[in-house]
């Protein structure tokens, strides 16, 4: 039988690989329509257009897309909202809440059990006696939250 060096073998199991790369590739070409193609290029762009929406930096191709898109969900109108004005812990909703760096729906939760029994917190420090949110988490949010009305920034 023919023995290979180390170098022959790494060489033909990468032509083998490429080989078998090619032939996965060909039969999905072949299995694939332009119309499916067609699908997942409209797919692609509504994603673009809720990026657009999602992103106040987005380019301007990218807003004037948004302009013919469909009205948002709520979801993403509420990360649309945090992202231009900051939240007023006071008045925030679960879901405005969440949209805070490394705030999940139970410390969003947390939050407002505080603010139901303790009344509206008067300073962004008040936030460090929620349990759960420390020093660290308060300097990552600090910037986009206020205890009084909603500021544009």
């Amino acid at each position: 039988m023919i023995e290979f060096s180390a170098q022959e073998k790494r060489i033909v199991i990468f032509l083998l690989t490429s080989f078998l790369i090619g032939l996965c590739v060909a039969y999905y070409r072949s299995k694939t329509s332009a119309q499916d193609i067609k699908k997942w290029q409209e797919l692609q762009k509504e994603r673009m257009q809720t990026f657009a929406a999602i992103e106040p930096n987005a380019t301007s191709e990218l807003t004037k897309a948004n302009a013919d898109a469909e009205p948002l969900q709520a979801t993403n109108k509420v990360r649309k909202e945090a992202l231009l004005k900051k939240i007023n812990i006071n008045k925030a909703s679960s879901e405005q809440l969440q949209t805070l760096d490394r705030i999940g729906p139970v410390l969003a939760e947390r939050i407002i059990l505080h603010r139901e029994k303790n009344g509206m917190f008067k300073s962004i420090d008040d936030l460090l006696l929620v349990p759960g949110i420390g020093p660290k988490t308060l300097d990552r949010i600090k910037t986009k939250i206020c205890v009084g009305d909603s500021i544009i920034k």
